[in-house]
Parts: C-alpha cells; structure tokens; sequence
C-alpha cells in the first residue's frame, strides 16, 4: 500500500474539481421478483440530470432474456406486461415493449438526486436449461445486457448489466 501527503492529495482533489462539469451517475437496477420482475433507475449523483433518452438492450444478456408481455408469445408461463409504478410524471415511453423484445426505449424528463423511476415486467430467459428456470432470473443471466443513455446532444454512453443486476451509466450530464 502506497501512501501520499495531504498536500499531495489535496492537490487531486482540486485538480478533479477544476477539470469540468460534475458528471450524472444513473444506476438501473434489475430485481427478479414474483409475478413482476422490477427495474428501477435512480439517480445515485449530487445533481440533476436534465432530460435524456434511455435505452435497456437485453440482446447480449448471458439469459438471451426477453420480455413476457403476453400469455400468447415467446415467453414461458406466467406474464405480466409493462407497468411504470414509480416516477410516472419523469417518463414517456413511446411504445410499450411487445411479447418476445428485447429492447425498451424510454425519455427521462429529469431525475433529481435520489430520484427514482421504476417500472415492473415480467422478463424470461431462452436457454433450454438454466439455473432457475425459463421463469426466474438470477444475476448472470443478465450480465451483459446493456444500457444506453444521450443526453444534452453528446453521443450515447453505455453500461453494461453485471451480476449484481446492475448497470451504472455516467454522463456529463448536471444541470444544477
């Protein structure tokens, strides 16, 4: 272990803070649960975001998960479609995700620190033979799945879903 002077860590933590604007920390967080899986995005930073557009891309998940909207489609058993329970006045959804996708896409208004927008579904993996089941999710099913997020004109950043069930995606995005 390598230890440093006060003056010489007080140098880098001036320097981190004159090198530009905070950046935005948004975490998306996935909970497998029974009949709804949750997925929440919270607003971990000390500033607000402004608006941004969201996208979840379940297509690379190590589970090649898809969303069960339908009792008719390519999931198994139990479905539950889309429902956004937490955050409603943050988030327009243009098209609710059908039976079989792998993709949401949504706007973010603003998320103010500790702001959270969360949203239920019922999420399956396609793999013949899997830890829990077709029907249960755990964490390495959707390691791999990423989250893309634009904000303020800049090109998209990304996270990247570990097996924790979490992604987090920072940006230059404070606006306050």
């Amino acid at each position: 272990m390598q230890f440093h002077s006060v003056p010489f860590l007080l140098a880098c933590v001036f320097a981190a803070a004159a090198s530009g604007a905070a950046n935005a920390g948004v975490t998306i967080e996935f909970s497998e649960s029974a009949p709804k899986d949750r997925f929440e995005i919270r607003n971990d930073s000390g500033c607000s975001t402004g608006p941004f557009e969201l996208q979840l891309d379940l297509s690379g998940s190590a589970g090649k998960l898809i969303f069960d909207t339908t009792g008719n489609g390519a999931g198994v058993s139990v479905y539950q479609p889309f429902e956004l329970v937490k955050g409603q006045e943050l988030l327009r959804i243009d098209r609710i995700p059908s039976d079989g996708d792998q993709r949401i896409e949504m706007a973010v208004t603003d998320l103010r620190p500790g702001a959270i927008v969360e949203f239920t579904i019922d999420v399956d993996d396609t793999l013949p033979a899997s830890a829990l089941g077709q029907t249960r999710i755990d964490g390495s099913e959707i390691a791999g799945g990423q989250v893309f997020l634009s904000a303020n004109g800049a090109p998209p950043v990304n996270g990247e879903f570990g097996t924790d069930g979490k992604a987090l995606v920072n940006f230059a995005g404070c606006v306050s």
